[in-house]
């Protein structure tokens, strides 16, 4: 956007988001759109995500491409004034008191014309291979003009989002009323299996990685690799799913199991619940008894029937995953809307040692 001439007296920031250049986490700055008149103090905020402590890594605040143009530098519980450029000498202040979640907040005092430009937030760690950055364009406008720009924007995400939920809901229109959400879902039925490389030592895979089953008692001799699962008793698919629409059925146990996608470079060591924010998008049994889905916090499901085959769909251009019991031809659970990693893998697990988890061919058939 070009400054506005004839309004020197206000500056507009807008915010957009950079993916992480290394590591696992994103930085990222919560506010898109914010305005304030020259002498105004503003704050920006960027936080990382996952969340993870920011305590004794370095921040720095950067204005421009230019590494050395430095707002404000912090390391190791230490802000260091010496360091900053000096025409921000006394007009900035980190908010740190989250900073054990990954979050901070800078204030930049008595905002001027020369203030405009671009901003870098930067996390640098000595510890783990981590630096990401967003970044904040300033440009000077009016405020009507500003005002406007922050209404529109938040019209067209809502438009977006209608258009979205329209198009979605559309495509069942050709099937029949009772099951047609489902029947259309599995028009893009996908020949999924499972990749013996991830296999947990104690899942014992079919020749063809269609089937699994849990081996209550023993272990099989494999390698400990990064790829593998060492104590979840879980496994991946082979499908490296990058675009498209995507479903398979899986016969399932009656003791515990989760299944459902997760982002290709998903935690593989320890035990913890799945869900988004750790990159997976499953449902489950626990114990034979509560089936879930693995939201933050989990989702009590309410089957009308225990289900025998669940179906996954992964719409991944509408952003959602869908689980369906295939036999009922009726909907389990929805996630809404997420933003997807790069690669998403089919995501399975199983603790029960009476029943294989099978992956159902796919004819095209009912």
């Amino acid at each position: 956007m070009k400054p506005l001439q004839g309004l020197p007296g206000l500056a507009l920031l807008s915010v957009s988001l950079l993916r992480s250049i290394a590591g696992t986490s994103d930085a990222i700055a919560p506010n898109s759109l914010m305005c304030a008149s020259v002498g105004q103090d503003i704050t920006l905020a960027c936080f990382l995500f996952p969340p993870i402590s920011a305590e004794d890594m370095q921040v720095t605040w950067t204005q421009g491409a230019d590494e050395d143009s430095i707002v404000h530098f912090y390391r190791n519980g230490t802000e260091y004034e010496e360091k900053q450029t000096w025409l921000f000498r006394g007009r900035t202040r980190m908010t740190r008191k989250d900073i054990a979640s990954g979050r901070v907040a800078l204030t930049i005092r008595n905002i001027t014309l020369t203030d405009a430009g671009e901003y870098f937030c930067t996390f640098t760690s000595n510890s783990i291979p981590l630096k990401t950055s967003d970044r904040l364009k300033v440009t000077v406008t009016g405020r009507s003009a500003c005002d406007l720009e922050q209404e529109l924007g938040t019209v067209i995400k809502e438009r977006d989002a209608l258009i979205k939920e329209r198009d979605y809901l559309q495509r069942f229109k050709d099937f029949q009323p009772m099951d047609s959400e489902w029947r259309w879902a599995r028009s893009f039925a996908a020949q999924i299996t499972m990749d013996p490389d991830t296999a947990n030592p104690r899942l014992a895979l079919s020749e063809n990685g269609r089937s699994a089953i849990w081996l209550e008692d023993s272990e099989l001799d494999l390698p400990d690799t990064p790829a593998r699962f060492n104590r979840s008793p879980c496994v991946l698919g082979r499908e490296r799913l990058t675009s498209g629409r995507h479903y398979w059925e899986v016969e399932v146990g009656s003791v515990g199991w989760e299944m459902g996608v997760c982002d290709e470079s998903v935690n593989r060591k320890g035990r913890a619940a799945p869900s988004p924010e750790k990159g997976c998008w499953a449902v489950g049994i626990l114990t034979g008894k509560e089936y879930h889905a693995f939201t933050s916090p989990s989702t009590h499901l309410r089957p009308k029937v225990p289900p025998k085959v669940i179906s996954v769909f992964l719409d991944y251009e509408a952003e959602r995953v869908t689980f369906y019991d295939a036999k009922e031809k009726s909907q389990i659970f929805s996630f809404p809307p997420a933003r997807f990693p790069r690669i998403l893998l089919p995501y399975f697990c199983t603790y029960d040692s009476g029943e294989n988890l099978l992956l159902r061919p796919l004819t095209g058939k009912d």
